[in-house]
């Protein structure tokens, strides 16, 4: 029977479906600043961030306790971090909240720090939709200043 304290499916459990870090930091990016030092902010916690996506990294391939607890203490630091600018802010706090999910390499380490290839996929198909989207609102419009309707 399987259950939620059987390890092997709790790890199996967490390569299909865990947080991926390297997809957490996709949603800094998307941060749009007007203002010049709130862009000067998310670029400098960004190069903070994946300094410690690097850590972790290489402590995946090469745990011990003494680095597990280090990098705990360090995610505690970073997203502690408080810049001014509140959607930057937000963000951090949303991550922070999520510490749980975004350090379980530091329990299971044989977990994958990104699921590139189901972000791929992922991505492909919404970019089929964007375009699909776009076609079909072009017919649409073209339509329209033919006075035909489309629909």
């Amino acid at each position: 029977m399987i259950n939620e304290s059987n390890s092997d499916f709790m790890v199996s459990s967490l390569l299909l479906h865990g947080n991926s870090s390297i997809n957490k930091g996709r949603h800094y990016k998307r941060l749009t600043p007007i203002i010049g030092i709130h862009q000067k902010k998310v670029d400098s916690f960004l190069n903070q961030y994946w300094w410690y996506y690097k850590k972790l990294f290489n402590y995946k391939n090469n745990p011990n306790e003494n680095d597990k607890k280090q990098l705990s203490a360090e995610f505690d630091e970073l997203f502690s971090t408080k810049t001014n600018y509140d959607e930057l802010d937000d963000r951090i706090s949303k991550s922070k909240a999520k510490k749980k999910e975004l350090l379980t390499v530091l329990d299971y380490p044989e977990m994958p720090l990104h699921n590139n290839a189901s972000e791929i996929g992922a991505r492909v198909e919404k970019r089929w939709e964007d375009v699909s989207f776009v076609a079909n609102i072009d017919v649409i419009v073209f339509c329209s200043s033919i006075g035909v309707n489309s629909l």
